[in-house]
C-alpha cells in the first residue's frame, strides 16, 4: 500500500513546482511523508503548493494535514492569515473539516474566521445539509459580519438546496447591493427550482451596480 500510494505520490508531483522542493529535502534524509509535512507547516510556501501537499497527505490516510490546518485556522486573527489558510484547507478537500467549520461560521467571536468559514463551506466537495443550512441561516442573520454574510451567499451558489432558496430570497430587498448580488449569483445556482427562477425575474429591473463591478 505505502509503495502503490508513493508511486501515485511522486506521478502527481511531476511538473509540479514542489517537485524540486521535495527532491531536496529527500535528499536530506526525509522521507516523502515528512517531506509533504514540512511542506504543510513552513512559511513561506502558497496556499496552492500546501493545498497538493495535504491532499496527497490524504491520499495515503494521513489525516494530520487537516488537523493541523484547522489548529492554525483556529490560532490565527488576522484577515489576511485566516482567508491564506482557509484557501490551503479548501484545497484538501476534506469533510472532516465541516463540522469546526460550521462551528465556526456560527458561533465564533472573530468576524473575519467567520467569513472563512463561510467560503471553506463552500468550496468543499459535498460538505452535507448541516453545511447548506448554516450557510443559509448565516445569508438570513443581520447579526452576522457583511463580508461572512455575502461569502455564504455566494456559497450556496455551489452547495445549497431546496432548503436554502427561501435564505437567499429574504435578502434580495437588502439596502446593501452587495449582498443583493450575492443573492441573486447563489439563487442562480438553484435555477430548477420555481422560487428562485422567480425571485431572479423580480431583480431583472434593479438598477444598482454593486462597487467594482
Amino acid at each position: 500500500m505505502r509503495l502503490r500510494w508513493q508511486r501515485r505520490a511522486r506521478k502527481q508531483l511531476r511538473g509540479t513546482t514542489l517537485l524540486r522542493d521535495v527532491t531536496i529535502l529527500e535528499r536530506q534524509g526525509m522521507t516523502l511523508t515528512q517531506v509533504l509535512h514540512t511542506i504543510l507547516i513552513r512559511p513561506g510556501y502558497g496556499h496552492l503548493d500546501e493545498g497538493q501537499a495535504g491532499r496527497l497527505l490524504s491520499i495515503a490516510g494521513d489525516y494530520r494535514a487537516v488537523d493541523a490546518l484547522l489548529d492554525r485556522f483556529f490560532s490565527l486573527t488576522e484577515k489576511l492569515d485566516l482567508y491564506v489558510t482557509a484557501l490551503r484547507l479548501e484545497r484538501l478537500n476534506d469533510r472532516r473539516a465541516v463540522r469546526p467549520l460550521i462551528q465556526a461560521l456560527l458561533a465564533n467571536e472573530n468576524p473575519h474566521r467567520r467569513h472563512a468559514a463561510a467560503r471553506m463551506l463552500g468550496w468543499i466537495h459535498q460538505p452535507g445539509r448541516g453545511a447548506a443550512l448554516a450557510l443559509a441561516r448565516c445569508v438570513a442573520d443581520p447579526a452576522q459580519p457583511q463580508p461572512a454574510r455575502e461569502e455564504a451567499a455566494e456559497s450556496l451558489a455551489y452547495v445549497g438546496t431546496s432548503e436554502t432558496v427561501d435564505a437567499l430570497i429574504s435578502v434580495l430587498k437588502d439596502p446593501d447591493v452587495r449582498l443583493r448580488f450575492w443573492a441573486v449569483f447563489g439563487l442562480g445556482g438553484c435555477v430548477k427550482d420555481a422560487r428562485a427562477f422567480l425571485a431572479l425575474e423580480s431583480m431583472l429591473d434593479d438598477p444598482e451596480v454593486t462597487p467594482g463591478n
